[in-house]
């Protein structure tokens, strides 16, 4: 029942698997309809006739037909004679194409657009789509160079291969529009001419980016069962099945980003050419052995051994034939060296069903249809490479299926394992979960019991700091402050005035009017007070009774005035009635200020220089502001 069940879900991760990574991605990357295929003009004696065609309406259309083909000879646009068509040094070239010929090394191609004015004068910029032309190219629209890769040359000196494909914007005009290419290729015994597309620019450029976005995640999925099942491996290397689809996934991801939309050249185009085609080759020849060696030491295969043996010599040869040899000596047996290896494939295939591993082999019911997407998905690109048939590429897509089917495979190994050590260790699991249940609760109480602690401490250290009636710091809030100016001048000269406040007649008043408007008025004095120290880093506090004192840090003795002048102006516009004051008909104050420049080498005495200078305040009649004789000097 439970392997029932599995199967299932297997066969259902298999199609959404195959949905997501091979039909959804095939259907949404082709760059035309079928339909506008068969009905789009074809162009005849290097003219391409656009009237019947609506480009808004049927998306890309594709450059396809007669080219007029400068054969050997790299000419701009002005270099075409006027009659080209008579002219025996030219021929009619069909694209797509693929030049065999060895001598073929470069040439120019030309095409006549003719655009009606609809076309012409429909909003938005139309695109050429150019995704492999040779090794290198330039091309020309309307006389304009808009687009090379490399360096193209008749001769292999000034030659450079880079391989860019190339989205070219442009306007279209109404008429003839003149698309030339120069193209060179050095690198490969056959010259590819693919096909050409032009269509509206933001079709192209969201094809080309779903493209983009397509690889990129195929190439993300390699990557990591890459370092999977490469971990895995160093987990446990008496497995050399893990260490072999590590080095299928590597070697995919090597192929992906060469391929199709060409995105590792894209983002570093100075990337050696030659050591990409390598990385694109050796995907597609390499990857066969590798799977046949995985499935032999995965499956534990007896009848797969001789062809794992073949296999093997098969991958040491084919990577050896690919480092010591240039581009032109493969290129020209990939396509046709490619099927002895598939060959090999399907022997493996009919191998298997042979010795019934299907019912024998723990997943081999999974195993042969996975192998079955493999073998075409890889005979569809070799068909492709071919010419034989015009497909997206399909065979990483396969892959992806491939490597999500193994890595549950490998789960499915493990199985019997995991569920032994279950077995066992149930009970162990429980009481660990109780006494994991009874510490977590015991740490959660006792954090909780800590933060209130904690809460409470601050709460009683900032109540011990506050003058309960004002608000304001009290004596011993006051004195931290200053000990803590005093430790930072230890590092920097530091300068603090003191302004030391006295409420004139407050015994008077509080006698005369009632302690409970005394506390109001201390109250009032004490938020005039706070509304004049405007920095952060001054401190108002009460010093005790009617007295309040002011610390001002980094203050000079001018600046320490204005700020006393500022407190007396305050506290008079409050205008608190005071009818028992000898002074005023107003609650006033009398200040003393007084600036030290503190060494941290001890306490201060601004405080006990600013008492003076309150009571020489008082003894001139009160409701004034004195400054202490030491900043006079």
């Amino acid at each position: 029942m439970k392997r029932t069940a599995a199967a299932t879900i297997v066969v259902v991760i298999v199609i959404a698997v195959t949905m997501i990574s091979f039909v959804f991605p095939v259907l949404m990357s082709t760059p035309y309809r079928r339909d506008v295929l068969l009905r789009s003009p074809v162009a005849v004696g290097g003219v391409l006739d656009t009237s019947g065609f609506h480009f808004f309406d049927d998306w890309l259309l594709p450059l396809q037909g007669e080219w007029l083909h400068a054969k050997g000879r790299l000419l701009d646009p002005d270099g075409f004679s006027h009659d080209p068509l008579t002219d025996p040094t030219y021929e009619m070239l069909e694209l797509p194409h693929e030049l065999t010929d060895p001598r073929d090394t470069a040439g120019t191609v030309r095409l006549h657009l003719i655009m009606p004015e609809e076309a012409a004068a429909a909003p938005g910029l139309l695109a050429l789509r150019l995704r492999y032309f040779a090794s290198s190219y330039r091309v020309w629209i309307n006389g304009e160079l808009r687009a090379e890769s490399g360096a193209v040359s008749e001769n292999r000196d000034g030659y450079r291969a880079q391989y860019i494909p190339a989205e070219i914007l442009f306007d279209a005009r109404a008429g003839l529009n003149e698309i030339v290419i120069q193209f060179a290729d050095f690198h490969h015994r056959r010259i590819r001419l693919n096909r050409l597309y032009v269509g509206p620019a933001d079709h192209v450029l969201a094809l080309t980016m779903r493209g983009l976005i397509h690889q990129s995640l195929i190439l993300g999925t390699f990557l990591l069962a890459a370092i999977y099942f490469g971990t895995l491996f160093l987990i446990q290397k008496s497995e050399p099945a893990n260490l072999y689809l590590s080095l299928i996934a590597l070697v995919s991801a090597g192929r992906i980003v060469v391929v199709s939309e060409r995105l590792l050249i894209r983002l570093i185009p100075s990337f050696h050419p030659e050591l990409m085609m390598k990385m694109g080759y050796a995907g597609s020849i390499l990857i066969v052995p590798l799977i046949i060696l995985y499935i032999s030491e995965g499956f534990r295969i007896s009848p797969l051994k001789p062809v794992a043996r073949l296999a093997k010599y098969l991958l040491w040869a084919a990577a050896a034939f690919l480092i010591l040899t240039p581009v032109r000596v493969y290129d020209l047996l990939f396509a046709y060296g490619q099927i002895p290896v598939m060959l090999i494939g399907v022997y493996a295939i009919i191998l298997l069903s042979r010795h019934r591993i299907l019912s024998t082999v723990h997943g081999g019911r999974i195993l042969v249809p996975t192998a079955l997407v493999l073998l075409i998905t890889g005979a569809s690109d070799v068909f492709r490479e071919l010419g034989l048939l015009s497909a997206s590429e399909l065979f990483s897509s396969g892959m992806v299926v491939f490597l999500a089917v193994q890595g549950i495979f490998l789960a499915w190994r493990f199985q019997v394992t995991f569920d032994k050590v279950e077995a066992l260790s149930d009970d162990n699991r429980l009481m660990v979960r109780e006494i994991s249940a009874l510490n977590a609760q015991l740490e959660q109480r006792v954090s909780e019991r800590t933060e209130e602690l904690e809460a409470a401490n601050r709460q009683l250290a900032e109540l011990s700091r506050k003058d309960e009636l004002t608000g304001l710091m009290n004596r011993r809030g006051l004195v931290e402050r200053i000990e803590l100016e005093q430790s930072l001048a230890r590092r920097e000269e530091r300068f603090l005035s003191v302004l030391m406040i006295d409420i004139d007649h407050f015994k008077p008043y509080n006698d005369g009017y009632g302690h409970p408007a005394g506390d109001r008025c201390l109250r009032q004095i004490a938020e005039a007070i706070s509304s004049c120290c405007e920095r952060g880093a001054d401190l108002p506090a009460r010093y005790g009774g009617e007295e309040f004192v002011v610390l001002l840090p980094q203050t000079k003795p001018d600046g320490a005035l204005r700020v006393a002048k500022r407190i007396q102006d305050a506290i008079r516009k409050r205008a608190i009635p005071h009818a028992y004051s000898e002074t005023s008909d107003i609650v006033t104050v009398s200040i003393g200020t007084a600036c030290e420049r503190l060494s941290g080498d001890g306490g201060t005495g601004a405080i006990e220089n600013a008492d003076r200078a309150l009571y020489a305040a008082k003894g001139q009649g009160r409701n004034r502001i004195c400054s202490s004789d030491a900043d006079q000097e």
